[in-house]
């Protein structure tokens, strides 16, 4: 979620909120996501403003109400991810996971794995076609698919 206060394109004011799309064929995934859930829902997020999280079961996400600005992307939800892509452009959301098939699978903005070193994937196709912008800094920093 750091990596957000350097997407000059989220809102400034109020709560983000955050969905987290996870996978039904995965046998923890809504278990997974309620972990998550509760982490962000406790987290600061950039600039001090307050993260509103949701799970969200990848089939739902097409019927998904209300406001995202965010969606994090579980491990094995990429298997959508012709859907996931399609939804995050319509809905212009920043996509984000610390899965790597999601950047291979072309449904995640943003790839941050911390595991051993920070590795960081920027899909600047995608990040166009919703209307990411992030800090010339950020954008420096990144790799880029």
């Amino acid at each position: 979620m750091r990596a957000l206060g350097f997407l000059d394109s989220l809102p400034h004011d109020g709560t983000i909120f955050v969905g987290v799309v996870y996978g039904t064929s995965i046998s923890d995934g809504k278990t997974a996501a309620a972990q998550v859930v509760g982490e962000l829902n406790t987290m600061e997020g950039p600039n001090s403003k307050v993260l509103h999280a949701e799970a969200i079961p990848q089939e739902g996400l097409s019927q998904a109400q209300g406001r995202l600005d965010v969606l994090f992307l579980l491990p094995g939800s990429s298997s959508t991810a012709n859907a996931i892509g399609e939804f995050i452009r319509r809905r212009r959301i920043v996509s984000i996971s610390n899965d790597p098939a999601c950047v291979g699978a072309g449904c995640c903005v943003l790839m941050v794995r911390t595991e051993g070193t920070v590795e960081i994937v920027l899909d600047t196709a995608l990040a166009d076609s919703v209307g990411a912008r992030f800090s010339t800094v950020f954008a420096m920093m990144v790799k880029r698919k």
